[in-house]
């Protein structure tokens, strides 16, 4: 199987080539489980895979380390003094048998949905009665001769020099 002059195939190993054990755990594994265990400290209660993997890889020591010091930070923290009062209290309340709750009967809240459906019906109908409006009103048309007999008319009112002459002019009463 082998040919002396290429050495052994690819994919096969010779017998003299010890195996090489790589870990089964990735980093992302490793810390999931690090921020999970209880005692994340090199000597805890770890899994052994995970202990594998902390021993080999420095940043998940480092990690470990890290959660450790917090862990005995957090312990160092002084227990407050009145917190046997509130463990008594709150085991007290475990202790008696707890109230009966009873539901109350849902009160239907009144809704507003008959005076959104008038206003949105309302807008519908003023909607179409304007767009009624601007589609069918008639335009204006006038000859030529109409239009400049009413420019004309205007000037002679806009001009007029006394309100009694506006109001000759106004009423068709020209002066000639």
């Amino acid at each position: 199987m082998t040919d002396e002059k290429r050495g052994p195939r690819r994919g096969r190993r010779s017998p003299k080539t010890p195996i090489r054990l790589v870990p089964v755990m990735d980093c992302r594994d490793a810390r999931e489980r690090l921020l999970e265990s209880d005692d994340p400290s090199d000597g805890g209660t770890l899994a052994p895979e995970l202990a594998d993997h902390v021993a080999t890889c420095d940043a998940c020591r480092q990690l470990a380390g890290e959660l450790t010091r917090l862990e005995q930070a957090w312990r160092a923290i002084p227990v407050p003094d009145d917190s046997e009062r509130a463990r008594a209290a709150f085991l007290e309340r475990l202790s008696s048998p707890a109230a009966l709750v009873v539901p109350r009967a849902r009160t239907r809240r009144p809704t507003h949905a008959p005076a959104r459906w008038l206003v949105a019906a309302s807008v519908l109908i003023a909607l179409g009665i304007g767009g009624s409006l601007l589609v069918s009103m008639p335009r204006a048309h006038a000859s030529s001769d109409v239009v400049e007999r009413l420019v004309h008319w205007n000037l002679d009112l806009s001009q007029a020099p006394s309100p009694a002459e506006r109001s000759r002019i106004y009423a068709g009463t020209r002066r000639a």
